[in-house]
């Protein structure tokens, strides 16, 4: 495993007895949630962001990651708030939103928050090109990033996340998709889903599909515009930090 990189690292902010455990998406870093969970720290919560297995290094370190990794990458972060915390909310983006889906599915928790989570995996007939892929990833070893859907250029260039990912980890994040999928009727706990109308990858009518797998009674969808997919470090993430903490403080008091 390569270094951390500079702004990559894992967080734990101590505070009271609600914790949060934040988690960044593919192929980002803990840094993608940090503000955010600076933010909640500020209003007194406990908060942990973990680093997912094989990010914030460097990229050859995915070709290693299989979608449990990042899972029990995920779990380790709840434990180490469990044993501080007496109510723990679950806030993700995108891959790190459906390990929260997945994660409120099978414990025991308060909430959860996310953010541009998808319900499928966003490639054009993924589920025939899946079979294939190790094959295929034998000749097209990376994928590069696309065009960007960034409206906060300054954010977009201090952001901490690979530029070019190993193409196999897309068959990890299908799977790890599929399993959320089956297992989303088991999640009661209340539940905000956040998309931006302006994502350039996850389209918002996967908010809908996720509403109506889940047993939550409690489901909202808030839906922004101004945003890119990066949710949480673009232009309107105080917008969102503000949602994320009037949630948290409406289920405790409640």
């Amino acid at each position: 495993m390569n270094q951390i990189q500079p702004r990559a690292h894992p967080f734990l902010f101590r505070g009271n007895d609600t914790g949060c455990l934040l988690l960044h998406g593919l192929p980002g870093s803990p840094y993608e949630v940090r503000e955010m969970g600076e933010f909640l720290a500020e209003k007194g919560f406990s908060v942990c962001g973990p680093r997912l297995f094989g990010h914030g290094t460097h990229h050859d370190d995915l070709k290693r990651a299989k979608w449990w990794d990042w899972f029990n990458s995920a779990m380790d972060g709840y434990y180490q708030l469990s044993d501080i915390c007496s109510r723990i909310f679950l806030v993700g983006l995108s891959m790190g939103g459906a390990i929260s889906l997945l994660l409120g599915s099978r414990l025991a928790v308060d909430g959860v928050f996310v953010m541009a989570v998808p319900f499928t995996l966003p490639i054009k007939h993924a589920n025939r090109i899946r079979p294939f892929l190790p094959i295929i990833s034998q000749f097209w070893r990376y994928y590069d990033s696309g065009s960007s859907d960034w409206t906060d250029k300054e954010a977009e260039r201090t952001h901490s996340a690979y530029d070019r990912r190993p193409l196999r980890i897309y068959g990890e994040l299908y799977d790890l998709l599929g399993v959320m999928r089956e297992e989303l009727p088991n999640l009661s706990a209340p539940l905000r889903l956040i998309y931006s109308e302006d994502d350039g990858s996850i389209p918002t009518s996967d908010a809908q599909e996720i509403l109506d797998a889940v047993a939550s009674p409690d489901k909202e969808v808030f839906l922004i515009d101004g945003s890119g997919h990066n949710i949480p470090r673009d232009a309107k993430r105080d917008e969102v930090f503000h949602l994320a903490s009037r949630f948290v403080d409406k289920v405790i008091s409640t």
